[in-house]
């Protein structure tokens, strides 16, 4: 706020109170939504990540636990997009982490990880191997080249013999310029084959925009299991137009950086049901109630005896546990579209002392301009008029108000 502009809006302020006109701001800087460069990262928007590791019951662990992804972004490793930085402030945007719950669980005997199996992988084109694609990150991404449109780009997992799983996950996809309107293009799918000639569609991969989707599938027993993605017509760039340039786009392939398949059930679309993005509710599927569900007596919270720097010491009982390390970091979303110097960090709007502070700071700017002419003596009201903050499935006080609207613990 330069002295030329709080001059400007206390004038404002004084012609709408002697005109008996009603006087709004927007809840932040730019029309979205309710953030600023005041708001510190421990008041920021936050998601849940995590990171995992396999324990062998009866043999005493004493160590460090991988460190869950610290990255500000919209999941796991996936930092937040450039354009959304652009559009704002050039600083760096902060990182935060904290531990929210350690826990076990004993997995089933017949769950163990389909690279044990060591498929041939194979593709349309690029270069693809099974480390690269089941390392976890789904960040670290392979270029598969496109084809003719209308025709499948693809990548295989071969097996010396026919498998049966019941699940996978995928992380890579197309994008379009919409998409956090309309979905992404709904051109990838699941096939498998006996033979390796022909082919049949187990299911199609909806336009989710998370970065990775789970999809649970009846059990399918193939040799040769297919990820598609169907090359798309090429968009025209509509800024590019505007800006009166005329190149023709050219086909776009996919990067891919996770396909994992799961001999064990899987709850379908966890990343979009669990609000890494908006998700719209569908009838139920294949799911079932208990079908590859685990048994509360083989589940064990150790959040108590995860030490602040990570290490853990335990000895699982028998069988082989699943550590799975939940923590939470930054979504990196900020107001916009306005100034870099009034860019910065969204509120946490699961948080009410940090929306409190962040009300508070922004109202006792305007405040000081408009001389204390605050409610019906003049500036009376802030108007949110768009949300375009995205999403945040974290908070710290989030198991406390679970339990207080649920009437039971967020853990087992």
């Amino acid at each position: 706020m330069t002295p030329d502009w709080k001059d400007a809006f206390n004038y404002a302020t004084d012609v709408a109170r002697a005109n008996q006109l009603e006087m709004a701001i927007a809840g932040s800087p730019g029309w979205s939504v309710m953030g600023g460069p005041w708001v510190t990262a421990p008041d920021a928007m936050k998601k849940y990540v995590w990171s995992e590791m396999l324990l062998t019951g009866g043999q005493p662990f004493t160590g460090k636990l991988p460190m869950p992804p610290a990255t500000t972004g919209s999941f796991q490793q996936v930092p937040i997009a450039e354009q959304e930085i652009t559009r704002g402030t050039t600083q760096t945007l902060p990182t935060y982490y904290q531990d929210a719950a350690l826990i076990a669980y004993r997995l089933p005997v017949d769950d163990r990880p389909f690279t044990q199996l060591t498929p041939k992988v194979s593709s349309s084109g690029g270069t693809f191997n099974l480390k690269a694609v089941t390392d976890g990150d789904v960040n670290k991404a392979t270029y598969l080249p496109p084809t003719a449109v209308g025709e499948a780009m693809w990548i295989q997992y071969e097996f010396d013999k026919p498998q049966t799983f019941r699940a996978f996950s995928i992380a890579g996809a197309n994008h379009t310029a919409l998409e956090q309107f309309n979905g992404g293009p709904e051109n990838r799918a699941l096939s498998v084959s006996d033979d390796g000639v022909t082919f049949r569609t187990v299911v199609t991969i909806p336009g989710s925009i998370v970065p990775q989707n789970t999809r649970l599938i009846p059990p399918t027993t193939a040799r040769f299991f297919r990820f598609t993605f169907t090359t798309l017509k090429p968009e025209v760039n509509m800024f590019a137009a505007m800006a009166g340039r005329t190149e023709t786009p050219k086909p776009e392939g996919v990067n891919v950086a996770e396909l994992r398949l799961y001999g064990t059930d899987r709850i379908d679309l966890f990343e979009d049901k669990a609000g890494f993005m908006p998700w719209v509710e569908t009838p139920p599927g294949t799911e079932s109630a208990v079908a590859g569900a685990i048994p509360l007596t083989d589940v064990i919270d150790l959040s108590k005896q995860l030490k602040a720097d990570g290490t853990l010491n335990w000895t699982p009982p028998y069988g082989t546990w699943q550590l799975v390390r939940l923590c939470y970091s930054l979504t990196g979303r900020q107001n916009h579209p306005a100034s870099p110097e009034a860019t910065g960090l969204e509120v946490n709007k699961f948080d009410k002392d940090a929306v409190r502070r962040y009300i508070n700071t922004y109202l006792d700017m305007y405040n000081d301009v408009t001389g204390r002419k605050l409610g019906a003596s003049g500036l009376q009201y802030m108007i949110l008029d768009s949300y375009e903050a995205r999403h945040m499935n974290w908070t710290k006080a989030l198991p406390d108000e679970f339990r207080k609207r649920r009437g039971h613990s967020l853990t087992p």
